[in-house]
């Protein structure tokens, strides 16, 4: 059994430090905005920083960079951050891949896998994350968000038809690979992210439309896959109030059917089928069991509330 995290102030940043370590790393220090590992140790880099995805979305990748910078620099005056690893990623809309499919690529890697959920095809793999260099995905990330929850990624589409698919392609580059690139500090990876998607899309993975010719590099490019060589890859200042209230907005979306399901199940258990009545009976029910058990209303909220933003 795991022991309750204790608040901890790192420079003027509070964190909370877990009971249990990340990868080799001992000490574990969480915040809404991303996690800092440290290793009081010299066989490893002193922290490991990992940025929350929304927080990263939110500010833009060079914004949250500098975030995390002054949070360790305030503690230990001078930082130099080196980058462990890299995911490039862009959604699409028209892109069909299927199982099949997986005999048009080209690729660098010689492994590649099909996802599937219950006979449900959701994407394919390519290459090993083993090799520590690059490997790849590509999936239906509208299916994938309902288990994860990132519901924010709706509004920032903009105007999609949610009638269709998503389709995501990614791209994890370890940090051999990144130095193959001559990319070591995430200056120099923002400085090259376009040209590392022309490349992953031209040399490493390609989608080739089937000919008669035994070789497969020898087939065009498939139309669908030239939209996506030629993606921008950039990011926007979303803001943080922005995402956080598309996340509220996604989290109760997610949680209404169940709370409907609850109240109509209280109004059959107490005779009521008038909404505001049901509402009234509740209150009264609720306030009354919240006083039994001690607990009071508020302090339940504030826990429920912690941890939906470190979630």
């Amino acid at each position: 059994m795991r022991e309750a995290a204790v608040d901890f102030e790192f420079g003027d940043t509070i964190f909370q430090v877990q009971s249990f370590g990340v990868l080799k790393y001992r000490f574990r220090l969480d915040h809404p905005n991303g996690m800092i590992a440290v290793s009081p140790g010299g066989h490893l880099p002193t922290f490991l920083v990992q940025p929350r995805a929304e927080f990263i979305h939110a500010l833009g990748p060079g914004q949250a960079v500098a975030w995390f910078r002054d949070v360790l620099e305030a503690e230990c005056q001078f930082v130099q951050l080196s980058v462990r690893r890299a995911d490039l990623f862009a959604d699409f809309q028209g892109l069909i891949v299927s199982g099949d499919d997986r005999h048009r690529f080209v690729s660098r890697a010689n492994k590649r896998t099909t996802d599937e959920d219950d006979e449900t095809f959701n994407g394919l793999r390519f290459g090993r994350r083993s090799t520590g260099t690059i490997c790849a995905r590509i999936y239906d990330k509208t299916i994938e968000l309902e288990e994860s929850r990132a519901f924010y990624w709706r509004e920032m589409w903009g105007d999609y038809d949610p009638t269709r698919p998503v389709m995501r392609v990614e791209f994890e580059l370890a940090r051999e690979a990144l130095r193959q690139f001559g990319i070591t500090t995430p200056e120099q990876l923002f400085d090259a992210v376009g040209a590392l998607w022309v490349h992953l899309t031209d040399e490493w993975l390609s989608l080739r439309v089937r000919t008669d010719d035994q070789t497969r590099s020898r087939w065009p490019i498939d139309p669908d896959w030239l939209a996506v060589r030629r993606a921008s890859i950039s990011w926007t200042d979303w803001g943080i109030a922005r995402l956080d209230n598309s996340k509220r907005t996604g989290e109760l979306a997610r949680i209404m059917p169940g709370l409907v399901g609850y109240l109509s199940s209280f109004g059959a258990l107490t005779n009521e089928d008038d909404l505001d009545a049901i509402l009234n009976r509740l209150f009264v029910e609720v306030d009354a069991w919240v006083e039994k058990s001690g607990v009071p209303m508020a302090d339940r909220v504030a826990t429920k509330s912690k941890a939906w933003s470190a979630a």
